[in-house]
């Protein structure tokens, strides 16, 4: 596997953090996840109904590690996760900033200790700024990116996207970001903090449309087109829609030639209609 010889101790819960270190895991890395005694609260979450009542958040993203359950404020269960990191390549995090370094066990703690470690801490909105105290969640970010108004197909008719997207995003990156500090870790022995967000993750999953609505400047207005059209900056009939039997994804296609395959009339006689704009 690419990442055998990478050893990974993780405080991660709920699904950003998870999500990476899970990624690593796939991987090969050996990872060893820290729960607290009475099991991390992802395991109790509650959404669609699982069999045997297990959380299916926990499940989609903790394959491929080893669990250990210890009292983190406890002088006893400090010094066993302290063993485990004095032999590891790299510690994840995703608790709310200050909460790692109350416990003892912040990047400048652990580099006292461990000066080669690669630690990696994943937050709602970076590590400075006002909304560090803020709750964040997959929602919440879609929302404050502007994701929301995006999905919507009308101006002020926001629609969530149907998937914890960026949480799963967010993971990726923050994984993404560790293979390349180990990478600088093999050659040069250095250490790093590596840092990622939902808030960057949620502007990262949108750089098409954002520097599209940044170079042309078109106005909230341009949010308002036909619900059928899945986004505001392709060209029609990028979208979904409604069949007598079916929905039919449309992608990118000339509209003559989708009009060649439905055998479309209508769809001939407007092949030169511009595509952004409405017939």
């Amino acid at each position: 596997m690419l990442l055998n010889s990478m050893k990974v101790v993780s405080f991660c819960h709920v699904l950003q953090g998870p999500a990476c270190t899970q990624y690593l895991g796939d991987m090969g890395a050996d990872v060893v996840k820290i729960e607290p005694i009475e099991g991390e609260r992802s395991r109790r979450w509650r959404g669609a109904e699982m069999p045997g009542n297990v959380s299916g958040l926990y499940l989609c993203a903790f394959r491929n590690k080893r669990l250990l359950s210890v009292d983190l404020k406890s002088p006893e269960g400090r010094e066993i996760v302290l063993a485990l990191i004095d032999k590891a390549d790299v510690v994840v995090e995703n608790f709310r900033s200050g909460v790692m370094a109350r416990l003892g066990l912040g990047y400048e703690d652990i580099k006292k200790r461990k000066p080669d470690i690669i630690y990696a801490s994943g937050t709602g909105w970076g590590s400075k700024g006002p909304m560090l105290a803020r709750e964040s969640q997959d929602l919440i970010i879609q929302a404050r990116t502007g994701l929301m108004s995006a999905t919507g197909n009308q101006h002020k008719e926001a629609k969530s996207v149907g998937s914890a997207i960026i949480d799963q995003h967010a993971g990726a990156l923050l994984a993404m970001g560790i293979v390349a500090a180990y990478v600088r870790k093999l050659t040069t022995g250095e250490g790093t903090h590596v840092e990622g967000s939902l808030f960057a993750a949620g502007f990262d999953m949108q750089t098409e449309p954002l520097t599209v609505f940044m170079s042309v400047r078109p106005g909230t207005q341009i949010l308002n087109r036909d619900p059928h059209l899945s986004t505001w900056y392709h060209h029609a009939p990028y979208g979904v829609y409604h069949c007598s039997d079916a929905e039919m994804a449309v992608s990118t296609n000339p509209l003559e030639k989708l009009a060649e395959a439905l055998d479309s009339d209508e769809l001939r006689g407007i092949q030169n209609v511009h595509a952004y704009e409405e017939a």
